[in-house]
């Protein structure tokens, strides 16, 4: 790579970063995408597992979230999602009477995600090229670089590898109905996992990129 392929790459770095801050709303997004699920968890704990409260604590967690981004005059969109999502497993739960039920909508998430991304790969058009491609503005330019397309193909099964195993452990402890540890395990393996994917996945598309 010469002098000026490293400062475009250099470029696109940045850019990339910026936008993947954007897309999760930096650590403000992490806080509150967590805390209603935090919230939940601590108040059915404290009262004993009593599912109103902790609904109650979840709901007006979000609430708060979203009135204080308004506030803030800062993008809605992560809060928005998290408003929405938090208000349906709320629903569902209390429609249901059963606080393991609050956890079933994010459950169906990560089984959607890892059937996505595996069809994805199947058929040859793996999830994370495109995501990347958006990220850099050129969406499918990818496609025309052997080396390029395989790695988004491995990178790709590891998101499937990621949601998998959020997958399983989060329906055994649901099936169990062990609420606290269930919500516990759901925080510590939310954001972690999901960066900690970003990272691998960034080094991985990096790498290949200064080659």
């Amino acid at each position: 790579m010469d002098h000026e392929d490293a400062y475009e790459f250099s470029e696109d770095v940045v850019a990339s970063e910026k936008l993947l801050a954007n897309a999760i709303g930096g650590w403000q997004g992490v806080v509150d995408s967590a805390l209603p699920t935090a919230l939940f968890l601590l108040a059915y704990t404290v009262s004993g597992q009593q599912l109103a409260p902790a609904l109650w604590a979840a709901g007006i967690a979000a609430v708060t979230l979203a009135a204080v981004r308004v506030f803030q005059k800062k993008s809605l969109q992560q809060v928005l999602s998290g408003l929405i999502g938090v208000a349906f497993a709320a629903w569902f739960s209390n429609r249901t009477g059963k606080a393991e039920d609050f956890f079933l909508p994010g459950i169906w998430i990560n089984a959607a995600y890892a059937a996505g991304i595996a069809l994805s790969i199947v058929f040859r058009h793996p999830a994370v090229g495109y995501v990347v491609g958006a990220l850099k503005g050129d969406l499918t330019g990818w496609r025309q670089d052997a080396g390029l397309s395989k790695l988004y193909r491995l990178v790709s099964w590891w998101w499937v590898a990621m949601f998998s195993f959020k997958l399983v452990v989060q329906w055994t402890l649901f099936q169990a109905k062990n609420v606290e540890l269930l919500g516990t395990l759901k925080l510590l393996m939310g954001w972690p996992l999901w960066l900690f994917t970003v990272w691998l996945t960034y080094r991985a598309v990096t790498k290949h990129a200064t080659k």
